[in-house]
């Protein structure tokens, strides 16, 4: 029997934004109001928000926080970390070229082994 086979590699990458410091108690007056107590509750608050929409809802926000969600949206994403320095996963994947398969590079995959060495 003949196969499709070829070797994949797995790395990932570490990016992230400029730092802003945020006072949680500056969310607590919009319309949807921040209710949390933890970091979690708030990083799971601003998660869920659209800064940009968010800054223009911030009556009750001194511009100072509006200005650091924007900087947030848009800073420049630096590289923090990457697994190529480490090392990286490599398998072997038996499948059929098929490009309707964009995600995996026009490959359909049918099994899916790591390679030992």
């Amino acid at each position: 029997m003949k196969y499709q086979i070829r070797k994949v590699e797995s790395i990932t990458i570490l990016r992230s934004t400029c730092i802003v410091e945020l006072n949680d108690k500056k969310f607590k007056k919009m319309s949807d109001p921040y209710t949390g107590t933890t970091a979690e509750d708030f990083a799971n608050y601003l998660a869920d928000k659209d800064f940009e929409e968010l800054s223009f809802e911030m009556e009750d926000i001194c511009d100072k926080t509006a200005k650091k969600l924007m900087e947030i949206k848009n800073s420049i994403w630096e590289e923090c970390a990457s697994s190529l320095d480490k090392g990286s996963d490599v398998y072997l994947q038996v499948g059929k070229k098929d490009d309707a398969h964009y995600k995996t590079g026009g490959f359909r995959v049918d099994e899916h082994v790591e390679c030992r060495n």
